[in-house]
């Protein structure tokens, strides 16, 4: 028995949901915008070993027979309308529900993706940087500033090549600064900006789930590849097989951050050295799957049914 918990808007879900349908594998689907109307959850310890269930308002199964959870949250205010309660009322016991069921999913266990506790690194940029350094990656120059006058020294000091992006973990369009943009630049004293070395090179994104790793090269002449289209640019997907030492560099860098599923950004330069830009702990696989024919959705409905499939490189 597989849980799923999600909103079905979430396309990334739902094509987690429909690979567990062709699948013909038993889940239940815990719906976070119904959620906790019509739900039920208890569990207890019993000499040290976690009892209890999940009521769904359709079927009851009992947390023994977990195998594995997938979980990509939403945020509580977008939740359940809570009956006969006022605005401040409903927003703390929605927060107090999504807290209960949070802990639940952190001590199941069985296979999590992923715990939130695991993702809290991509809450920071620059912290996680520096955990993917730890790893034995090459990272990019960073600068992390609101100075203008430390982007003019950065951007001397990279020769003219930097980009620039935001530090938390919500996603922004990353963009090659330029001579112009010193134009603007008094701006970024309004916000807190990181601004990186531009590594020539191109871009491939590892997915490892579990004990199996897919890597796709990205070919495209766009700064960020997922937004090639709004340049006019196109994009190419194809799998591609790393140096056996970045898989073992992959896999670490999952384990270190906590992750069982982990999307790792990677950048391979023109003298094949990789560099290592961040990693998602909760990726939208679909999009490369999709892309480049890669078989993500499988590996990670095995690895949620408990019947992980041996380690395959693509």
């Amino acid at each position: 028995m597989i849980l799923v918990c999600g909103a079905l808007p979430d396309t990334v879900l739902a094509y987690t949901c429909a690979r567990l349908e062709q699948m013909d594998l038993d889940y239940l689907f815990l719906d976070e915008l119904k959620y906790p109307i019509g739900y039920e959850i208890s569990w207890m310890y019993d000499n040290g070993r976690l009892k209890g269930y999940i009521k769904s308002p359709s079927r009851r199964i009992e947390l023994s027979d977990i195998t594995g959870a997938y979980v990509r949250h939403i945020t509580p205010n977008g939740a359940a309308i809570i009956p006969n309660a006022t605005e401040e009322e409903a927003r703390m016991i929605r927060n107090e529900y999504f807290h209960a069921l949070d802990y639940m999913i952190t001590i199941l266990p069985c296979v999590v993706v992923n715990k939130s506790a695991s993702q809290l690194s991509n809450g920071s940029k620059p912290y996680q940087s520096l955990l993917i350094s730890q790893s034995g990656w090459r990272t990019p120059k960073t600068l992390v500033t609101n100075i203008p006058n430390e982007v003019k020294s950065f951007f001397n000091e990279c020769e003219g090549k930097i980009i620039y992006k935001s530090i938390s973990g919500v996603r922004s369009i990353v963009q090659r600064f330029k001579k112009d943009d010193f134009d603007k630049i008094n701006l970024v004293r309004n916000c807190v900006t990181q601004f990186q070395e531009y590594i020539e090179g191109y871009d491939i994104r590892v997915h490892t789930v579990g004990n199996n790793l897919f890597a796709t090269k990205m070919i495209s002449e766009a700064t960020d590849y997922r937004y090639a289209s709004q340049e006019g640019l196109s994009i190419t997907m194809e799998p591609t097989k790393l140096p056996a030492k970045i898989e073992k560099m992959c896999f670490k860098l999952t384990r270190n951050l906590g992750l069982t599923m982990a999307g790792i950004d990677l950048r391979r330069t023109l003298d094949n050295q990789y560099y290592c830009f961040e990693v998602n702990p909760s990726p939208g696989y679909s999009y490369y799957e999709l892309g480049a024919n890669q078989p993500i959705s499988e590996s990670l409905a095995r690895l949620l049914s408990g019947e992980e499939l041996p380690k395959k490189v693509k």
